[in-house]
């Protein structure tokens, strides 16, 4: 397995931002929620969010009304069967022991994630949305942008305070949520819609398909910057 060394020479190291579902997990966990629980309507609500009609808060509050089941013990069940991607593990480690900084920025729920964090044995700061289920299943969006309302987890907001100035920063993402936030970083890995979003963006991104190629492309990253060249793809 490879190993990430960090930029000792200039004393800099990566600050690396990641979405969750779909991203760190093989498949969207908030997606495998709804569709296991939800009632008639919710496709159309969803598209709704995907086309930017509606805010990550009124699709969740609209979506979660239909839910059939309303228990924590329900939605942990369906987490359960969603593995974490290849070779996550193995990177976290590799970061981490790098002296990189990783976060999870999520527009999904705190509740399940650090369920599967807890269970892989990866301890890492969490920025999500949490659930409520009482008296009513709801949502709450303490890291919101009210001027924005869009998302809610603002992760362009999070991304610039969490920043370090001297450092470089990456962000590893799929969605639709993660559209603003990579025109805050300076290296971006993507897949499936956030990678047709950058290349029709114009926005540099390397592809991947899981960690171990992040791993790989993340150590070439390190070598190019202390030989002072560096490319995106």
């Amino acid at each position: 397995m490879g190993k990430l060394t960090g930029n000792h020479e200039n004393d800099q190291h990566f600050d690396i931002f990641l979405d969750f579902d779909g991203t760190i997990t093989t498949t969207d966990v908030c997606h495998a929620m709804v569709k296991a629980l939800a009632g008639e309507g919710w496709q159309a609500i969803n598209q709704q969010w995907e086309n930017r009609e509606i805010s990550t808060v009124e699709c969740a509050r609209q979506t979660l009304k239909t839910f059939r089941q309303q228990e924590p013990e329900a939605i942990l069940q369906i987490a359960e069967s969603i593995p974490l991607e290849k070779g996550f593990g193995a990177f976290v480690q590799a970061a981490q022991q790098a002296g990189h900084r990783l976060y999870i920025l999520s527009d999904g729920y705190e509740l399940y994630i650090h369920h599967l964090l807890k269970k892989a044995g990866i301890s890492l700061p969490v920025y999500a949305n949490r659930m409520v289920f009482k008296p009513e299943m709801d949502i709450e969006t303490p890291y919101s942008e009210p001027a924005c309302g869009q998302c809610g987890v603002c992760k362009c907001k999070l991304v610039r305070r969490l920043s370090r100035n001297d450092g470089k920063s990456v962000y590893i993402g799929d969605g639709v949520s993660d559209y603003c936030p990579v025109k805050e970083v300076d290296f971006v890995f993507a897949r499936r819609q956030l990678l047709a979003h950058c290349r029709q963006q114009g926005i540099a991104a390397w592809p991947f398909e899981d960690f171990h190629q992040v791993l790989q492309q993340m150590e070439a990253l390190e070598k190019s910057m202390r030989s002072g060249t560096h490319e995106r793809q």
